[in-house]
């Protein structure tokens, strides 16, 4: 019976995660129409603007024509400069221009309920006593298994994945297995320590940490406990070992139950046994933590909705500076040039900034060829600098030199990639993978 209840609540969770899903989905369509809208009106805007700037300088033309010939002579009503600047002015009295565009939201109205998820019902079980009983095989996915937040639609936006044309552009690797299977449900970010050991972020439970060896032998399971209620389960954030050693967690959680409006940006970090040390309620200059990631002396940078910022080691905001990332995105972090990685999810390429905020470079496009993403997530850099993406909806994990320049397929759906999530590459080379639709982690050797 126990286990019965578990299952249908995790339907549950999954119906209203669809739900989410849809919302977020529905929210961002809507958004997109109006930057279209306004970004139309202000080019017509701007081309009405350049036609009254050109009829200006037609009358300051004139004018300076009407004073040269004005010395030594009486400009009259009927000379033909002062015919011509009245003509002009003429013109210039009433432009051409666009009827103003109003643009308005109406919001859906609901008069009883709002959302309806489905209903719960209740039979008897048919027992046959003279058969064996046979067991059943456990679902694939007791949490949830959903794209990344506000993503675009399959059907309308996706294009479908590619393979690399050429053999050459992709070197398989030697070995590849996979560790997790069975033990995750939705796996989100990888962190790597330098004894071999490997943490997942995962959805199962509301959110938790599965820590593996790199033979795939589970050595602990721990919650995050990101509220001292159980209302609360994991948006979205990013999991890293400190320099101290310590397992931590910085993103958002939202609540399983209220208002859309309800997360909480929170800092967590463990004890590598799961011991919870300290979690903090993060006050910083944006909202929404979707990735984070330690750069120095303690210090951390989060990605928030449109900006990013530096926080110390107890949460204390040290700096944040904006940038042009609404939402979604992954965050790394480059020793080599001391620049920070960020993907851009729904604008299909990747943005290198400085710490002080500036845009460095950019690199890819919408595509599915040598270098192009389709939605880009998990990034990271290695000891050599080079810049690792993986490549949601095509399936693949990319690599990238400093500049961005692009240098191969690190792996690709031919090795199994599903649903690449995120990517983190050891310092021996090996290449981490965690996919949310195979409900593991790839360990790729070269």
């Amino acid at each position: 019976m126990a286990t019965q209840r578990v299952d249908v609540e995790n339907q549950i969770n999954t119906a209203a995660a669809r739900l989410v899903d849809n919302i977020e989905r529905e929210k961002v369509a809507l958004v997109n129409e109006v930057r279209e809208i306004y970004n139309e009106e202000t080019r017509r805007m701007g081309e009405c603007g350049k036609e009254l700037e050109s009829r200006l300088s037609g009358v300051i033309t004139a004018l300076d024509q009407l004073q040269v010939r004005g010395h030594g002579e009486t400009a009259t009503s009927s000379s033909p400069a002062m015919s011509k600047l009245s003509q002009i002015i003429d013109e210039v009295k009433e432009p051409t221009l666009p009827p103003p565009t109003v643009i308005e939201f109406e919001p859906q109205k609901y008069d009883k309920v709002s959302h309806f998820l489905g209903k719960i019902s209740t039979r008897k079980r048919v027992v046959v006593v003279d058969e064996k009983p046979t067991r059943k095989a456990a679902s694939p996915r007791q949490f949830p298994r959903t794209s990344p937040r506000a993503a675009p639609p399959t059907s309308t936006t996706y294009k479908t994945a590619k393979e690399p044309k050429s053999p050459k552009t992709h070197v398989a690797p030697k070995n590849t297995a996979s560790i997790g299977s069975g033990h995750l449900h939705s796996p989100l970010k990888i962190a790597y320590s330098s004894d071999d050991t490997i943490f997942v972020l995962d959805r199962d439970g509301g959110g938790s940490v599965k820590v593996f060896n790199m033979n795939g032998s589970v050595i602990k399971r721990f919650p995050l406990k990101l509220a001292d209620t159980k209302n609360y389960e994991v948006g979205e954030g990013g999991l890293f070992v400190n320099g101290k050693g310590q397992v931590v967690f910085v993103g958002f959680a939202r609540p399983l139950a209220g208002s859309l409006g309800d997360y909480i940006d929170l800092m967590c970090r463990y004890q590598r046994d799961g011991k919870l040390l300290n979690r903090v309620e993060l006050q910083l200059s944006s909202k929404q933590a979707w990735d984070a990631v330690e750069i120095s002396d303690g210090k951390i940078a989060v990605a928030l909705d449109w900006m990013i910022s530096i926080i110390d080691e107890t949460g204390h905001e040290l700096s944040s500076f904006s940038t042009s990332v609404p939402d979604f995105c992954c965050l790394a972090y480059s020793k080599a040039s001391g620049d920070l990685v960020i993907s851009r999810f729904h604008d299909h390429f990747v943005e290198v900034y400085s710490l002080d905020g500036r845009v460095c470079f950019q690199f890819g496009a919408e595509g599915s060829g040598e270098g192009e993403f389709m939605g880009p997530l998990g990034v990271c850099v290695n000891k050599t600098g080079h810049i690792l993406v993986a490549d949601w909806s095509n399936r693949r994990v990319q690599m990238f030199d400093q500049k961005g320049r692009w240098l191969k397929h690190v792996a690709t759906s031919r090795e199994g990639l599903d649903e690449p999530r995120a990517a983190v590459q050891t310092p021996d080379g090996r290449v981490l993978v965690s996919d949310t639709k195979k409900n593991c982690v790839f360990v790729f050797t070269f």
